[in-house]
């Protein structure tokens, strides 16, 4: 078991997934993401909320479960969805109001506390990476909580 334990950690120091906030439904629209998050981790913003949040290049063999938060980066559980097997797992809220302030992920057969509810994640970061309908791309990761926010 011990074995196993230390090649989840070099398969995730290997690899990490994005997190990405969209403007709009069905993770579409202006993005804003925590590029190559690690697992139990938080990215997410105090004051700005978004409509659906992705989790994308996760590698198809990696058991994870994804989690959203709202009321201000990863302060309060409101989704965790089990394993998908896929590259890319949507949080949607479906009724277009912007509730979604914090994401994370973590290994479904590990034995950690997850970040949410009054537990601490182990580490956390703001958005880096601010990524337009068209496609550009624009660096944000010296930005201030403000402006961040302002996005």
């Amino acid at each position: 078991m011990r074995y196993f334990q230390i090649l989840l950690s070099l398969a995730a120091a290997a690899s990490a997934v994005d997190v990405r906030f969209h403007s709009n439904n069905g993770c579409s629209g202006t993005t804003i993401q925590c590029g190559n998050l690690g697992p139990d981790s938080c990215c997410g913003l105090d004051n700005a909320a978004f409509k659906s949040m992705g989790f994308d290049a996760i590698p198809l063999d990696w058991s994870i479960e994804t989690r959203s938060y709202n009321l201000g980066r990863c302060s309060h559980l409101r989704l965790l969805l089990p394993p998908q097997h896929t590259a890319h797992v949507c949080h949607d809220s479906g009724d277009d109001i912007a509730r979604y302030t914090g994401g994370g992920y973590g290994f479904r057969n590990r034995k950690v506390d997850a970040c949410g509810d009054g537990q601490e994640c182990k580490t956390s970061q703001k958005p880096d990476t601010l990524i337009l309908e068209e496609g550009q791309k624009y660096a944000v990761t010296d930005m201030g909580d403000d402006l961040l926010n302002e996005l």
